[in-house]
């Protein structure tokens, strides 16, 4: 009788050991999962992030090479414009709201004589995303780059 009860008790024993153990390995791999997923959304935005600022150099090299090419119509710019993907030129002044370079949403703005000095512009080139961080709908992150331009020719037609 004393026997069948000590088998009996290392039965419950060994059944409470194995869901004490299941119970440990079931944190330990939520602990894990946790800290993986973290690490990859972590690492998607870094991406983002990196894209984002190229896409903005990008954009400036872009408004660079648009007030080169004439600066006569570059000293009339004025405003927000979007400016999309192997676009090379500022078509109308306009808001942008939906994805233009891939998930991102570019634009630049150029204000005359705003904080850059008597003929220059300043150009604002912003690019914003959205990510599962965002409130729906929102582009919450992103990247700007700015920079002042000359709007006067440096060499002047005879």
């Amino acid at each position: 009788m004393i026997k069948n009860i000590k088998r009996d008790h290392q039965k419950g024993s060994t059944l409470v050991e194995v869901l004490l153990g299941l119970a440990i390995a079931t944190i330990a791999l939520s602990g894990v999962t946790v800290v993986a997923i973290s690490s990859l959304s972590n690492a998607q935005q870094g991406r983002n992030q990196i894209q984002a600022t190229k896409y903005s150099q990008e954009g400036i090299e872009i408004v660079r090479r648009i007030r080169n090419s004439d600066y006569a119509a570059f000293a009339n710019y004025n405003g927000t414009y979007c400016l999309g993907t192997n676009q090379t030129t500022l078509g109308v002044a306009a808001t942008c709201t939906t994805p233009n370079v891939g998930q991102f949403i570019r634009s630049v703005q150029i204000e005359q004589n705003a904080g850059c000095g008597a003929s220059l512009a300043r150009a604002t080139v912003r690019v914003a995303w959205t990510d599962a961080k965002c409130s729906a709908g929102v582009y919450c992150h992103s990247s700007q780059l700015q920079s002042c331009f000359s709007t006067v020719n440096p060499v002047q037609g005879p």
